[in-house]
């Protein structure tokens, strides 16, 4: 009897460890299913999803583009060898509205094709009191630049062009002009957007005979265009992104069925190809009339870099691995262990490990590292995990602030950085000059985390942490990019440049002379106080880096959005919880059972014997009880016996009676 007892412990011990290992599952199940849930949603595979909609137009989520610019306050001091004084306009604030168009799957639809036109419009009633685009500054003059690059192959020529060009660029916005410069008087539109009719191209078509090997090396003159690059394109017609762009781009769709949940939008390539390449020589003339700047022929994917060169194409970093296009996009960010808890493969240990990294304990923890791929300077930055500024959390729900990783994304001089910049930069600055096609230098804004003798030098910045940090908050747990702050700022280096003095009868001038102004210019050398631009037989580690203006683009999670995630959380936490305790609860029943059946091993024999007692204490009770009846019976009988032997004695004493037996009684 014992032994049935034990059978019954051990099986209410099964089930109490089967219901406790689910009460440890349960929860992180529960988590795993909601993540790849939110990356299913994340795919792009169709077209009538959410996340589809959202990728392929912001119509509900607002993105703002904020631009700032550096006022020079002394630029003629600056020429002569004084430090910069400069004054912050702005911010000046556009809402950007994005749209992919034409887009398409391949055949397996693991990748989605597609161009995407990106408008730009100012809102004055978010920017500064009183501001407008149209607002002009003292800055760097990108055309006067790239000329002053090539000053060594046609000085005199240059020389001309920038005093006629800069002439006529002064007028249209009705400033003092009397000397060549780097610097200009524009309006913060055409600074940052560029324009049409610059006054330094219009004169370049006019002398282009002088320009002969400059025209063969600058992209400005292989365009033969009046269009002035800024630093940003406001696309405003699908002709010019298809003008401009040629081919396609293209992103995974992040679908399950290829094996990649929660990696939607990762960027894969890039215009068609697994590298970047910028349009260093034009091949396609602009077109003046429909304002299309002029581009190179649509990259193909199969080229390789001597064809894509052959059709104007170059890296835009030095090398093929510093060009790699890689890295998603900072609107969705894969969740922590995802794709691990799988039992596909290993041991037991690993999959109860890999689940358990599920748990509330642990599942609030994003990635320690990620990669976003950043079209702005053509290449993936690294941001890392930070608790500098402390517990992030909007709405309740906990979220983790990764920020530009200072050792990786725009760190000069080392090792790494050199196939990126090509040449020996400070600390903390990029160098952009291959990828644009002019020497352009990228920092954070006021020179934020630059090598502080780079910063002494400029007076009117003022680094600051918790303005001029690049980061982005995320939920762990779902992926979903809370917050934005993408900053930026563009950078130029100046050197001496040696621009010799004109006589009136250069042919250069000859008749094209409008007035004494140009003609002074003209006659008057121009020799800065400026470091020389090589030193060593390298690039000069004491040319004075300028700044030009930054950029501020980001964007907040919609309140109705983020209480919508913060109830799908809570939801799947009081979910796990009533597992968690249903399964603990009859876990602990069981345990309870199992117990009392190992703690009392003899009762169910003692019950029996019990019985069996009570069995024999009947039987006893029954013999007697039948003795008695016997004992009964018989005195009843010999009391019968006795009277009828009573009755004969007294027949034989009255009459004498003749009795025949036939037998004896037995």
């Amino acid at each position: 009897m014992g032994d049935r007892l034990y059978f019954r412990g051990h099986a209410c011990a099964a089930i109490a460890v089967f219901f406790g290992v689910w009460a440890f599952l349960a929860p992180a199940i529960v988590e795993w299913d909601f993540r790849n849930d939110v990356a299913a949603d994340a795919s792009l595979t169709r077209k009538d999803g959410s996340a589809y909609k959202d990728f392929v137009k912001n119509s509900k989520q607002e993105v703002f583009y904020k631009i700032s610019y550096f006022d020079f306050q002394n630029p003629d001091e600056i020429l002569k060898g004084a430090d910069p004084e400069v004054v912050v306009r702005g911010p000046y604030v556009y809402r950007e509205y994005y749209e992919k168009f034409e887009t398409e799957f391949d055949g397996s639809r693991s990748r989605l094709h597609f161009f995407e036109q990106k408008i730009y419009v100012f809102d004055p009633e978010l920017s500064c009191a009183g501001c407008s685009d149209s607002d002009v500054i003292t800055t760097l003059d990108l055309v006067a630049l790239e000329f002053l690059e090539y000053s060594y192959l046609a000085p005199r020529a240059i020389k001309y062009l920038l005093c006629e060009g800069q002439a006529r660029n002064a007028e249209r916005v009705g400033a003092s002009y009397s000397h060549v410069s780097p610097f200009a008087r524009k309006s913060v539109r055409d600074a940052h957007w560029g324009m049409w009719g610059d006054g330094t191209l219009e004169t370049a078509m006019d002398i282009l005979e002088f320009l002969e090997p400059v025209a063969n090396t600058s992209r400005l003159l292989k365009s033969f265009s009046t269009h002035a690059p800024g630093f940003e394109t406001n696309y405003t017609s699908k002709r010019l992104v298809k003008a401009l762009y040629g081919s396609k781009d293209a992103v995974r769709t992040g679908g399950r069925k290829h094996g990649r949940a929660g990696k939607a939008m990762r960027q894969r390539r890039y215009m068609g190809a697994s590298v970047v390449r910028s349009c260093s020589s034009p091949t396609v003339p602009a077109n003046e009339t429909a304002q299309i700047p002029a581009t190179c022929d649509p990259q193909q994917p199969e080229w390789d870099d001597a064809e894509a060169l052959e059709h104007g194409w170059s890296l835009a970093y030095a090398t093929d691995f510093a060009s790699r296009v890689y890295g998603g996009s900072a609107g969705f960010v894969q969740p922590r262990w995802l794709n691990r808890a799988k039992f596909s493969g290993g041991t037991i240990y690993h999959n109860l490990a890999s689940f358990y990294r599920f748990l509330a304990a642990k599942r609030t923890r994003g990635p320690e590292h990620l990669a976003l791929f950043v079209s702005s300077i053509y290449r993936a930055i690294g941001f890392s995990r930070t608790l500098e500024d402390g517990r992030i959390e909007r709405r309740g729900v906990p979220l983790e602030r990764y920020q530009l990783d200072r050792g990786y994304a725009i760190e000069a001089g080392n090792e790494y950085s050199v196939q990126f910049d090509q040449l020996t930069t400070p600390s903390g600055v990029l160098n952009l000059t291959r990828a644009v096609g002019l020497p352009l230098y990228a920092t954070a804004p006021h020179l934020y985390l630059v090598d502080p003798a780079v910063q002494a030098r400029i007076d009117g910045i003022f680094p600051d942490r918790r303005l001029h940090n690049v980061y982005l908050d995320v939920e762990p747990r779902s992926g979903e990019v809370v917050a934005v702050r993408e900053r930026l700022q563009f950078n130029a280096l100046l050197f001496n440049y040696d621009l010799p003095g004109l006589l009136e009868d250069d042919p250069i001038i000859g008749d094209r002379l409008p007035g004494d102004r140009v003609l002074e210019c003209a006659a008057e050398r121009a020799n800065w106080t400026l470091p020389d631009r090589w030193h060593d037989g390298r690039l000069n580690q004491d040319a004075l880096i300028v700044p030009i203006g930054y950029i501020s683009e980001g964007y907040d999670l919609r309140d109705d959005s983020m209480k919508d995630l913060a109830e799908d959380l809570a939801d799947v936490d009081a979910f796990a919880r009533v597992l968690f305790g249903l399964c603990a609860c009859l876990s602990g029943l069981f345990s309870l059972a199992a117990a009392y059946y190992y703690a009392h091993p003899l009762d169910d024999d003692h019950d029996h014997d019990h019985h069996d007692d009570e069995g024999r204490g009947d039987l006893e009770s029954k013999k007697s009880w039948s003795a008695y009846l016997c004992c009964s019976c018989s005195r009843e009988k010999k009391a019968k016996n006795d009277l009828s032997d009573s009755l004969l004695h007294q027949e034989d004493t009255t009459e004498p009676r003749t009795t025949m037996v036939d037998e004896p009684s037995l």
